[in-house]
């Protein structure tokens, strides 16, 4: 990070700080690079990445850059390291038709007034904003991420991927006839269902390099970083299988199973779509399964078995 009053007038107008804030840097979201901005030039600095400076490996789940980016807004957030709290504020510039976001960041030490009932090393706090931070990024109900997480995480994700030299597929998960659920055995068995499957995907997590979101009431997403289609498959048909084969409900006529559609696609680094037009197809393909289902079973998508 970089002094405010080092800040370039050129970025001083565009941002309208004053003396508000002690630090700023240019980040590139897509790349997690840090830049400056000097006499009309770009300067890529030494550090290695954005999120080094947070004491972390991999780009932070709460990336408000990357979200400031995709929304076209300011997005605030609280930080913290080993030493010091921080309030950051990612507004989204263009610099030579590039899209960048400056980060304009005040230590909050001194005017942080959360002091009750901390420890001395501030570990308190810092246990209380780590855990808001995934409070921002989590479905309450499932404990799975949430869509708000889903649609910074999958651009971030897949920049990262091809950064890397590496594959990334995408699969969207569906409840078939879930509305049938609801209606003909109550909606908190409908929970039980949503919950057996979140849980699925949890335990999966721990054996397979994927990351499981809640994207709609019955609706899932998965990311597979660094597998192809062929091993991306292969977890999806297992959970498939695993949910097909569990019996819901308390025994006899109150016992029924249900099945999940989904819809798979590796991404094409070579034509790069759109990140909305890579999940449009993904939907597609979880659509044309469904419709498969309902075939297969000579049913309509609303009709009881």
């Amino acid at each position: 990070m970089y002094p405010i009053h080092d800040l370039d007038d050129y970025l001083r107008r565009r941002a309208e700080i004053g003396r508000l804030f002690d630090f700023y840097r240019l980040v590139d979201p897509e790349t997690h690079l840090i830049y400056d901005f000097k006499h009309g030039e770009l300067i890529q600095a030494d550090d290695p990445s954005c999120h080094a400076i947070w004491q972390r490996d991999e780009p932070c789940k709460n990336c408000t850059s990357l979200r400031a980016k995709i929304e076209n807004r300011t997005i605030v957030k609280l930080e913290c390291n080993a030493y010091h709290f921080f309030l950051i504020y990612s507004l989204p510039i263009d610099i030579f038709d590039k899209s960048f976001v400056m980060e304009l960041i005040k230590d909050v030490d001194d005017s942080l007034m959360v002091n009750a009932g901390c420890a001395p090393d501030n570990t308190n706090i810092m246990n209380l904003v780590s855990e808001m931070n995934i409070a921002i990024l989590t479905d309450p109900f499932t404990g799975l991420f949430n869509k708000k997480f889903f649609l910074t995480d999958v651009p971030a994700t897949i920049g990262q991927s091809r950064k890397n030299g590496s594959p990334y597929c995408g699969a969207v998960f569906d409840i078939d006839r879930f509305k049938h659920v609801n209606d003909s055995f109550g909606h908190l068995i409908g929970d039980t269902v949503i919950m057996f499957i979140a849980e699925l995907f949890k335990e999966t997590e721990k054996t397979a390099p994927i990351k499981a979101f809640r994207i709609g009431g019955d609706e899932f997403y998965i990311g597979f970083s660094g597998l192809h289609f062929l091993e991306a498959e292969r977890i999806c048909n297992s959970i498939r299988e695993r949910v097909a084969n569990h019996r819901f409900g308390s025994g006899g006529d109150q016992s029924f199973s249900v099945t999940i559609s989904y819809g798979l696609e590796e991404y094409d680094f070579a034509s790069a779509p759109s990140i909305r037009s890579y999940l449009d197809e993904i939907d597609k393909k979880m659509y044309e399964a469904k419709n498969q289902f309902w075939k297969h079973h000579g049913i309509g998508p609303t009709s009881d078995f």
